[in-house]
C-alpha cells in the first residue's frame, strides 16, 4: 500500500515543520482551558457527564478552521511548486499520493482533537471533576468526524484547481456558506430557477438541500446524545432530522466529495 508511505511522509513533514507541535499545543490550550474554567460552576456529577459535550459545541467552528488550513493548500501546493512532478515520477500513482495526503491530514486534524480531550480531562481533573470516559470518547469521535469532513473538503478544493489563492478563497466560501448562507441556499436555487423572482413556496426538494450540511449533522448527533439544552451549535439552519440521515451525510462529504473531485485531478494535465 504505496500511499500509506504517502501518509507517513505527510506526517513526517508535519512534525519536521512544527505543524503537528502547533496543532496540538493550540487544541491542548483551548481543551485544558475549558476543562479548567467550566469546572467553576455545576454540580460535579453533572459535570462530569456534559463537560465533554459541551466542548464538541466549543470547538464547533475552531476544529473546521484548522482542518481547512491543513489541507487546502495538501495538492495545489506541491503541484505549483514541482514538488508533485517529481513525486508521481517515483513509483506512486495518483491516487496513491491523493489518498495518502487525505490520511495524513486527517491524523494530524485527529491527533489535535484527541489532545484537547486529553487535555480537558486533566484541566477538570486538576478541580477534581472526573470526566465520564465513555462520554469524553463520544465527543472526541464527533469533533474528529467534523475535522475529517473539512479535511475533505479542503483536500477536494485542493485537487480541483490550479492555484494556492483560488484554492484559499474557495476554502474560506466553503466554510463561510457552510456555517452562515447554507440554510438559504435553497431559497437562492429556488429564485434563480423561478426567473430571479421569488417562489410562493419552496419546492419540495429544499428540505433535502438543507439537510446535506454536514455541520448541521454533527450539531443533530449531538444533541441526540447529549439534548439540545447542551449542544452550543445554532450556527446552521435546521434541515437534518434523522441521526440516520446524519450519519450518511457525514460519511458522504467524508468519501463521495473527495472521490469526485479525485476523478477531475486523475484526468488533469499537470
Amino acid at each position: 500500500m504505496r500511499w500509506v508511505r504517502i501518509a507517513r511522509k505527510d506526517i513526517r513533514d508535519a512534525i519536521r515543520t512544527r505543524t503537528l507541535l502547533i496543532v496540538v499545543a493550540l487544541f491542548a490550550l483551548i481543551g485544558g482551558a475549558m476543562g479548567y474554567l467550566s469546572t467553576t460552576t455545576g454540580e460535579p456529577s453533572t459535570l462530569a457527564e456534559t463537560l465533554p459535550l459541551v466542548a464538541v459545541g466549543s470547538m464547533t467552528l475552531f476544529v473546521p478552521i484548522v482542518a481547512l488550513g491543513v489541507s487546502y493548500e495538501s495538492i495545489v501546493g506541491p503541484r505549483t511548486s514541482g514538488a508533485l512532478q517529481f513525486l508521481l515520477g517515483l513509483p506512486y500513482s495518483r491516487g496513491d499520493y491523493a489518498l495518502g495526503t487525505y490520511v495524513g491530514r486527517a491524523t494530524i486534524v485527529a491527533v489535535g482533537v484527541l489532545s484537547a480531550f486529553v487535555a480537558l480531562a486533566v484541566g477538570a481533573g486538576v478541580r477534581g471533576i472526573v470526566v465520564s470516559p465513555s462520554t469524553t470518547l463520544l465527543a472526541c469521535l464527533l469533533v474528529v468526524a467534523l475535522g475529517v469532513v473539512f479535511v475533505a473538503i479542503g483536500l477536494s478544493i485542493s485537487l480541483s484547481v490550479r492555484s494556492t489563492g483560488a484554492a484559499g478563497a474557495l476554502a474560506f466560501g466553503a466554510f463561510l456558506v457552510l456555517f452562515f448562507f447554507w440554510s438559504s441556499l435553497p431559497g437562492a436555487i429556488a429564485y434563480l430557477a423561478n426567473g430571479f423572482s421569488a417562489p410562493e413556496t419552496l419546492p419540495g426538494w429544499a428540505p433535502y438541500v438543507r439537510s446535506l450540511n454536514p455541520v448541521a449533522s454533527v450539531q443533530l448527533l449531538l444533541d441526540y446524545v447529549a439534548g439540545p439544552a447542551t449542544s452550543a451549535g445554532g450556527f446552521v439552519g435546521v434541515g437534518v432530522d434523522s441521526p440516520t440521515l446524519a450519519v450518511a451525510v457525514v460519511l458522504g462529504w467524508m468519501t463521495v466529495v473527495p472521490a469526485v473531485a479525485f476523478r477531475r485531478f486523475r484526468d488533469d494535465d499537470l
